[in-house]
C-alpha cells in the first residue's frame, strides 16, 4: 500500500505541474500544486526515511523535511479550499510558521545527528528537544487537521446543496484524507503514551498499522487531487453543451465574432473554450 500511495502521490504532483504550466500558477492552481508536492514529500520522508536520509547524507533529516512539508500542505489546503478572512489567513500563516520554526529548532537541539533513528519511539522523556520534535507535529496535525476537515466538510455540503456534486465529492474525499491523517496523528500520540508508561504496544498501535493509516491518508489525498481537474473538465464540458446551441446561432448570424481555437482546445482546455464562447455571445448580443 505504501509503494502504491507514494507512486500515486508523485503521479499527482506531475499531473498538477503539467496543469499549472498550461494554465498558469496564479491563484488556487499554484497553491494546490504546492500542496500536492508537500503531501508527496511528507509521505516519502516518513515512510522511506532510511533511503531518504542516505540520499541526503544527514541522519534523520528526512523526518524533519516531512514534518515541515505536512505543515505547508495543511496551510495551502486551508488557504485554497476554505473561504476565510484575511485576518484568518494571516493567523494560520503565522501558526504554521511558528510550528515549523519550533520543529526545526527542536531537531537541531535534539541528539539525533550521529546515527539514523528510523523510529523515535521509545520517547526519551529526559530529552525535551526530542519530546518536542516527536510529539509537536502530532499535536499540530490533530488540531489543524480537525479544523481543516470541518472546513472541507462544510464547503462540500454547500457545494452539494448548490448542485456542484463533483466539487462536493472532491472536497469530501479530501476531508476523508484529513480525517485519516488525524487518526494517524492520534495513534502516534498514543504510542508515545504507551512508551512513557513502559507498556507493551498493542498490535493496532504497531508501526505497520500506523504506516497503513498514513498510506491510506496519502491514497485518499491523491485520489482527491487527481479527481479535482477531471471534475473541473467534466463541469466545463457540461456547461459547453448548454451554451453551444445559442453560440452556434450567434456565430451564424455574426460570423465576424468567431475566433477559431482549434479542436484540441475543446479536449485540453474546455474552460478556455467556454470563456471564449461566452465572450462571443456577449459580442453578438451587443451588435
Amino acid at each position: 500500500m505504501m509503494i502504491a500511495a507514494t507512486a500515486l502521490l508523485w503521479g499527482a504532483v506531475l499531473w498538477r505541474v503539467v496543469l499549472t504550466m498550461l494554465r498558469g500558477w496564479a491563484g488556487w492552481r499554484g497553491m494546490i500544486t504546492v500542496a500536492t508536492f508537500s503531501l508527496a514529500v511528507m509521505v516519502t520522508g516518513i515512510v522511506w526515511r532510511g533511503p531518504v536520509d542516505d540520499f541526503l547524507g544527514v541522519a534523520n533529516l528526512g523526518g524533519l523535511v516531512a514534518r515541515v512539508a505536512v505543515i505547508l500542505a495543511i496551510l495551502t489546503g486551508h488557504w485554497t479550499l476554505i473561504p476565510t478572512s484575511r485576518r484568518g489567513r494571516a493567523w494560520m500563516g503565522w501558526e504554521a510558521a511558528t510550528a515549523a520554526v519550533v520543529l526545526v529548532f527542536a531537531w537541531v537541539m535534539a541528539p539525533l545527528h550521529d546515527h539514523e533513528v528510523l523510529d523515535l519511539r521509545p520517547l526519551s522523556a529526559a530529552s525535551i528537544p526530542v519530546a518536542v520534535y516527536t510529539v509537536g507535529i502530532d499535536v499540530h496535525l490533530c488540531v489543524a487537521g480537525v479544523l481543516l476537515a470541518i472546513g472541507w466538510i462544510r464547503v462540500s455540503r454547500r457545494s452539494f446543496r448548490d448542485g456542484d456534486k463533483i466539487a462536493a465529492v472532491t472536497l469530501g474525499t479530501g476531508a476523508a484524507a484529513v480525517v485519516a491523517g488525524v487518526v494517524a496523528s492520534g495513534l502516534l500520540l498514543l504510542q508515545v503514551l504507551y512508551e512513557l508508561r513502559h507498556s507493551v504496544l498493542p498490535v493496532w498501535l504497531g508501526t505497520t498499522a500506523v504506516n497503513g493509516v498514513i498510506g491510506l491518508t496519502g491514497a485518499l489525498a491523491a485520489t482527491a487531487l487527481f479527481f479535482f481537474p477531471i471534475g473541473e473538465w467534466l463541469v466545463a464540458q457540461q456547461q459547453l453543451r448548454k451554451v453551444t446551441p445559442g453560440w452556434q446561432s450567434a456565430i451564424a448570424e455574426h460570423p465576424e465574432i468567431y475566433l477559431p481555437l482549434g479542436w484540441w482546445a475543446r479536449i485540453w482546455r474546455p474552460q478556455l473554450v467556454l470563456h471564449r464562447r461566452r465572450l462571443e455571445l456577449e459580442d453578438a448580443a451587443s451588435q
